[in-house]
């Protein structure tokens, strides 16, 4: 080939300047623009939530639960009110027993206590109710 061949690739109508442009649908963009509104919107209002201190405990209503006691206390099947997440509790060991471990779960908080004896005890509190299940694993 020498410089006065012509090129081996042939021209094509809009290879160039005349280069034919796309337009983008108008409803496309109008889609574009309404989510991006949304989105904005919706991290605003997480935004202002977390700073106002309104977390996912906020719309706890108070509520009245049964209370759960042995037969010979005075409470059984009376109505206590609902004690609220941040309420103090009492928890009473077994007698003599140490305490092995404690874990949270959610609402929840397990206690393993041991005895001398090796009679494991679990008491696991849900902390929204107050309300304490006790299991006894025999040695």
């Amino acid at each position: 080939m020498t410089g006065a061949d012509q090129n081996v690739t042939p021209e094509m109508p809009g290879n160039g300047d005349e280069a034919e442009t796309y337009r983008t649908p108008r409803w496309l963009i109008g889609l574009v623009a309404v989510l991006g509104i949304a989105f904005l919107a919706m991290l605003s209002v997480i935004v202002i939530k977390l700073m106002n201190g309104e977390g996912p405990m906020a719309t706890h209503k108070p509520a009245v639960v049964t209370a759960m006691a042995d037969k010979d206390t005075a409470l059984k099947g009376k109505k206590l009110p609902m004690v609220d997440a941040t309420g103090d509790f009492k928890v009473e060991r077994p007698a003599g027993s140490k305490l092995v471990s404690s874990e949270l779960h959610g609402r929840e908080i397990m206690l393993h206590f041991r005895t001398p004896d090796g009679t494991d005890t679990l008491i696991v509190l849900n902390r929204m109710t107050g309300q304490e299940s006790r299991v006894t694993i025999a040695p």
